[in-house]
Parts: C-alpha cells; structure tokens; sequence
C-alpha cells in the first residue's frame, strides 16, 4: 500500500514535469505510459487498502482507529495528486502549479506518518505480545520441571 501510493507520486510529478516539458510537442506515448501508471497506483493502493482494512479488523481490532488516519492520509493523497495533474493537463503553471504540487507533498507527508503511526502501533503490540508469550512458556518450563522433580522424587 504504502510503495503503491508512493509510486502515484512520483508518477504525477513525472507526469507533470513531461507535461510542463513537452508542452508544445506532446510525446503522448510517455505522457500515457504515465496516465497507465498513475491508474495502476491508484488501483493497486486502494486494493492494498481494502486487504490491509481486512487484515486489522480480524487481527488487531485496537487499531481500527488507524485505519481512519490511513483513510484521510491516503484521500489527500489521491485528491491532491489528482488536482496536480489535472492542473497540469490544462496547462496551467507559476504560483497555481507549485501550490497543487506542495500539497500532494503534504498529503504524501500525512500519509507516510499515518503509515509509520500504523506500523509502531503494530510493532508495539507483537513486542507486548512476545513478551507475555515468553513469560507464560519460561513460567510453563519451571513448573514442568518442578512437577517432573517431585515425580521423580515420588516415584524413588
């Protein structure tokens, strides 16, 4: 998910820069190569989305609250790229060009600490989890050998 939203970025902004560079002489098989990719990031990061949704709902439902997080990054995200090449596509440049293109930026910004929030989130639960787990078998291995010594001991 995460690489499939980066990977719209830079596929707008390379879409962008040919459209700022080919203005005049539009190379339109480059210019579709890179519509082609910022369809497939979208998709592909959507997808990504709705598998990573699945996922935290069965598996970790305490951080269902970052999937709204994730929700909002990723829609600025999309909106803000979308403005940005749509703005480009009708040509316009300066100050208007360079607003859009600061807040994809943002919206990518927002997104990765969204991600990033995810995954410590994550990390932080499977270390609490490995720690109880390796206290409830180091507590389990005392009381075996405690029971097999006072069987042992019974049985002499």
């Amino acid at each position: 998910m995460k690489f499939s939203c980066l990977r719209l970025v830079s596929s707008a902004s390379e879409f962008g820069y040919l459209v700022a560079e080919y203005n005049n002489n539009e190379d339109v098989p480059q210019l579709q190569h890179e519509n082609e990719l910022i369809q497939q990031s979208c998709k592909s990061c959507h997808d990504a989305f709705l598998r990573f949704e699945e996922e935290v709902r069965e598996s970790f439902p305490d951080a269902v609250v970052h999937l709204e997080e994730l929700r909002e990054g990723g829609s600025l995200l999309h909106t803000s790229a979308t403005e940005f090449i749509d703005v480009k596509k009708r040509g316009i440049t300066g100050p208007v060009a360079l607003e859009k293109k600061e807040e994809m930026e943002k919206g990518e910004m927002k997104f990765l600490d969204a991600v990033q929030g995810v995954i410590d989130h994550t990390n932080d639960r499977l270390t609490n989890e490995k720690s109880t787990l390796a206290s409830l078998l180091s507590s389990s291995y005392r009381n075996i050998l405690f029971l097999s010594g006072l069987t042992l001991l019974l049985s002499i």
